[in-house]
């Protein structure tokens, strides 16, 4: 059963690790408090690994950190994965049943899965959000079990075929929304794989800088690496003495960041892609080719299509591609101009504020 009424609300998030679905969560959480004054408690319930405890330590979040595997494969595949997920269940269901919140909100990733299920045997309400245009397994195992459905495309909502559906967007923070572009002398870019960094990624532009460099061209290059390749590219930049050159394993204040550049490398994950629309800021999008059911794909196209971003597969990435594009840019800041407005078609500055609505809604009922 759920946290008794004449106590303060408890809100449980159960969230995959990685920024990308933690900083939608944050994005909810301020939205509910800056709206519903009265006292509530918030936890997260999160992975270890990945950049999650740092990011919510720094927010004063409540955290609870559970171990889970993913569900990867089809078919008998998926079964199998899904039986190992068994004591991750149990796990869940003792946290849920100690916890008692009055709402779980599941965020997506492997691990939501058991929080919401346990959720519902509870007799606690739970709502699910999902991010990409493509549902990921869990939340499409989830959809039978959840009183709402909140998804970021429409054509998501068209997908999954629930009543229950509400088109919400992705929740972002508010800052990107009210990003205003510093004006630089020198064409800045910034270069990101996800929170996890991409090798490929980080390889082929290095390369396209070196080519850009010996034309004579100067780039400020903001570079976030992930944490495994840091040392690694940081060390490359170092050898090809690259200059104008900010490189780091992650950076939390995006926003920040984002004011001083004129174009983003980066994977297509569907918080960067509402992140670049609401900041409206051009991409060079490559979506990262193994993702389950090619989600990222998806997502890229979803702003490739408004104009707003450019698309080059893996397959098809190289230092020397990425070096004609890049100067293309820089040759028509036109271009440029006209994907800025292109992007913002995409973005839902209301997103985490209907979220958080229907939450407190089911909360005071």
């Amino acid at each position: 059963m759920s946290h008794q009424k004449d106590k303060s609300p408890r809100i449980l998030i159960a969230s995959a690790w990685t920024g990308g679905h933690i900083f939608p969560g944050i994005s909810i959480c301020e939205a509910i408090k800056k709206r519903h004054k009265r006292d509530m408690e918030i936890f997260f319930i999160t992975n270890k690994k990945g950049p999650a405890a740092n990011i919510l330590h720094r927010y004063g979040y409540k955290t609870i950190f559970l171990d889970t595997g993913g569900i990867k494969g089809k078919g008998k595949g998926a079964i199998k994965n899904i039986l190992k997920l068994l004591p991750s269940f149990f796990n869940s269901f003792n946290i849920v049943k100690r916890l008692s919140p009055s709402i779980i909100l599941g965020l997506g990733g492997s691990l939501s899965g058991p929080i919401c299920l346990a959720g519902k045997l509870l007799n606690i309400p739970v709502l699910i959000h999902e991010q990409n245009l493509f549902p990921g397994l869990t939340n499409r195992l989830l959809c039978p079990f959840a009183d709402k459905i909140f998804v970021s495309f429409q054509e998501t909502k068209i997908l999954l075929k629930k009543s229950n559906i509400i088109v919400s967007g992705n929740p972002v923070r508010e800052e990107f929304f009210h990003i205003k572009k510093q004006k630089r002398d020198i064409f800045t870019i910034l270069v990101m794989g996800g929170s996890q960094g991409s090798l490929a990624i980080n390889h082929a532009f290095l390369n396209a800088l070196d080519i850009l460099r010996k034309q004579g061209r100067r780039i400020r290059v903001i570079h976030q690496t992930g944490k495994i390749d840091y040392e690694l590219i940081r060390d490359k930049y170092e050898e090809l003495a690259l200059q104008d050159c900010v490189v780091v394993p992650f950076i939390e204040d995006m926003p920040s960041v984002f004011r001083e550049v004129d174009l983003v490398i980066s994977r297509s994950g569907a918080s960067t892609i509402f992140e670049l629309s609401a900041s409206g800021t051009p991409s060079i999008l490559i979506p990262y080719p193994y993702a389950t059911d090619q989600h990222q794909e998806k997502n890229a196209r979803a702003l490739v299509r408004l104009g707003g971003a450019e698309i080059i597969h893996q397959k098809d990435l190289s230092g020397q591609r990425l070096a004609q594009v890049i100067t293309r840019y820089m040759d028509h800041p036109d271009e440029l101009k006209k994907m800025q407005k292109n992007a913002k078609l995409l973005a839902r500055p209301e997103s985490a504020s209907i979220i958080a609505e229907h939450v407190m809604e089911i909360i005071k009922a």
